[in-house]
């Protein structure tokens, strides 16, 4: 076997030992030797043992080595070709553990290692650790040493000039004569262009004075006064406005919000609750007094233009009025009165103007007036008078015909109109009477029907409805009933599921657990329950009538499930004494069209069924096994498969010997009985 070679030390063929540590196979050259070395190892010919290759490789030609690209991942093939890390710090690197790209910050060194740039250099990766690539900011890389010196203070950068200058210089700095940085002048906060001690952008509220070269504040409160100059204003702060003549920054008036038009001390827009004194251009309060007022901006002060929830704008006076109770709308009739009212109120028509509650039961007064109706609500009608009245009793709507009677379709639920426009109950037990009228019915409620009088009665017993039929009769039965030709309900037999064919006191389809009698009267059939003992089968059935339907039986027992069906079978013992009873069971498949099928495995071993029933109540049931067939041949004991089959049995062939057909005792019983539902 591979991994082992024959010990020439033993006889021929005694036994196997292990090959060389590290062998793949040593078939020629024997145990403890080598032919073939297996991966890290390399065969030592002279000796045909195996030699480890160096630490960290796959495969190698000879021991403690390493061939190319053969060392494992992140080890590279050293000059001494054996297996090694990259530098430390390094990125890249090849052959003989060099170093081809450092990270960053490293460079490399004179013998390829990878060493830390210098201090203030960004990288050093191209030109080595020792000079530099790229500077830090505030540096400049000298071309010639390649190393990094430090630009003028105050610089941002230096790269073109080189150390102690500056390219570009911070802000509020500007270049000097000999390329260095010095503060901008005064409150400047630019000078990039214009050079040290001077300006091209002062800071903010500040202009420059062109006699002192200078960047001098604006006027107090001054936003900016670029165009103005220094101590002057172009545009002020909130809630200052610049004046034309002095072109200083004066205050609104008080509570103003502008005043670029006014000037200083008047206003053009007031705040909130503030309104324009239009003689003074001014602000005061809207409603200094009552304090009802939202907003004045275009009525100004001591007047309104929007009033606060619960105030109307008078139109007149501009003012917030406070309305009426009840009161919807003030706007004309003033204070304390009311020019429309909320719903359920009518505005007197007096000289008050005030607001008073409708009618009881009213919808709507507004035109009717204070204690009475324009329409009322459903179950009442307007009387002669403008008031509300009720309806007839049980009545919905009487807009029509007015109080104490009802309109057409008026009547609740189960009451009718009468001749007298009154609401009458239908009759008991009715669903609707709208054509019949009060007192009678057109469709009764479950389980009633109509009589002769069009009254509700009850239906036939065990009936479940009647509407159609009417009264003691039956349209359809209850389950286990059947509708009788007097249209009454009937019942099927004892422990029947229906008999809708059959008719009363006999039965379609039985119960499970229950089968069809042999025969059967026009009056009735009586089924009992099976009861079988184990391995007896012993059957009792009770029957009354004559003529059984061994087709319809056939197809009631095809309702019963499929399933593991058990029994026995009667064969001769094998001391010979005589018959003894064996237990059998089959899984059952049965067909919509009578066809037996199923699989299984008993204490004989694995087998498959194959079978058939007929409609006049014979089955035939083949059991295969790899070995031989049992054929089984029986009937539908008391006409349905749910009380059992009865038959006798033989097996088909049998070459080894034992029972044949000739057997008297191989043409003996079986019974099976299905499974319990």
């Amino acid at each position: 076997m591979p991994g082992y070679g024959r010990n020439p030390a033993m006889l021929a063929g005694e036994y196997c030992e292990k090959c060389a540590e590290g062998c793949k196979s040593c078939t020629q050259a024997g145990a403890k030797k080598c032919d073939t070395c297996g991966d890290g190892y390399a065969l030592i010919v002279a000796q045909q043992i195996c030699g480890k290759c160096a630490d960290n490789c796959r495969k190698c030609g000879v021991p403690g080595k390493c061939n190319q690209g053969q060392c494992k991942d992140e080890y590279l093939l050293t000059e001494g070709n054996e297996c090694g890390l990259c530098p430390d710090n390094c990125d890249e690197c090849t052959y003989g553990l060099k170093c081809d790209v450092c990270k960053p910050p490293f460079g490399w060194t004179d013998d390829w290692k990878c060493a830390k740039c210098e201090p203030n250099c960004k990288s050093c990766r191209k030109n080595g650790a020792a000079k530099c690539d790229e500077c830090k900011e505030n540096y400049a890389l000298n071309k010639g040493t390649k190393k990094c010196e430090k630009c003028a203070d105050h610089c941002k950068s230096c790269d073109t000039q080189g150390g102690g200058k500056c390219d570009v210089c911070k802000a509020g700095y500007g270049w000097t004569n000999d390329w260095k940085c010095a503060p901008c002048a005064a409150g400047c906060k630019d000078c990039a262009q214009a050079g040290a001690g001077k300006c091209n952008n002062c800071e903010a509220k500040h202009a420059w004075n062109q006699q002192t070269n200078a960047c001098e504040p604006c006027a107090p409160n001054c936003q900016s006064c670029g165009r103005a100059g220094p101590g002057w204003c172009d545009v002020c702060e909130d809630p200052y406005e610049v004046s034309k003549k002095t072109w200083m920054c004066e205050r609104c008036a008080t509570n103003c919000v502008e005043c670029k038009s006014a000037g200083g001390g008047k206003c053009d827009v007031c705040k909130a609750g503030y309104g324009i004194i239009a003689s003074q251009q001014t602000c005061d309060e809207c409603d200094p007094s009552k304090k009802r007022c939202k907003s004045c901006d275009r009525a100004g002060a001591y007047k309104c233009d929007q009033c606060k929830p619960g105030y109307e704008l008078g139109k007149a006076s501009l003012t917030c009025l406070k309305c009426a109770s009840n009161c919807a709308t003030c706007a004309t009739a003033g204070e304390g009165r009311c020019d429309s009212c909320t719903e359920g109120y009518a505005l007197t028509l007096d000289s008050q103007n005030t607001c008073q509650p409708c009618g009881k039961n009213c919808l709507g007064c507004a035109r009717a007036g204070p204690g009475k109706c324009d329409s009322c609500a459903d179950g009442f009608a307007l009387d002669t008078g403008k008031t509300c009245k009720p309806c007839a009793s049980n009545c919905r709507v009487c807009r029509k015909e007015g109080p104490g009677r009802c309109d057409d379709g008026g009547c609740q639920l189960k009451y009718e109109l009468t001749a007298a426009r009154t609401c009458a109950p239908c009759a008991d037990h009715c669903d609707s009477c709208k054509t019949a009228g009060g007192g009678l019915c057109d469709v009764c409620a479950s389980h009633y029907g109509l009589t002769t009088g069009q009254t509700c009665g009850k239906c036939a017993d065990n009936c479940r409805t009647c509407q159609n039929a009417g009264a003691s009769m039956c349209d359809e039965c209850n389950d286990g009933y059947v509708r009788t030709d007097s249209k009454t309900c009937a019942s099927c037999a004892k422990n029947c599921r229906g008999c809708a064919i059959a008719g009363a006191y006999k039965c379609d389809a039985c119960e499970p657990k229950y089968g069809l009698t042999e025969s059967r009267s026009a009056r009735e059939t009586v089924f009992a329950p099976e009861s079988h003992a184990p391995l007896t089968g012993e059957i009792q059935m009770e029957s009354l009538g004559q003529g059984a339907n061994h087709a319809q039986a056939f197809q009631t027992a095809l309702m019963y499930p499929s399933g593991k069906w058990a029994g026995y079978y009667v064969q001769l013992a094998e001391d010979g004494s005589g018959p003894e009873r064996n237990p059998v069971e089959f899984d059952i498949e049965f067909g919509p069209d009578g066809s037996i099928s199923g699989s299984g495995t008993d204490d004989v071993g694995e087998y498959w069924l194959k079978g058939q029933g007929t409609q006049t109540g014979s089955i035939w049931i083949t059991k295969s096994y790899s070995s031989h067939e049992v054929q089984y041949e029986g009937k539908m004991v008391g006409s349905n498969l749910a009380a059992g089959i009865k038959g006798t049995w033989r097996i088909h062939d049998d070459s080894d010997g034992g029972i044949h057909a000739e057997d008297r005792i191989n043409n003996d019983t079986f019974y099976i009985w299905p499974p319990e539902s």
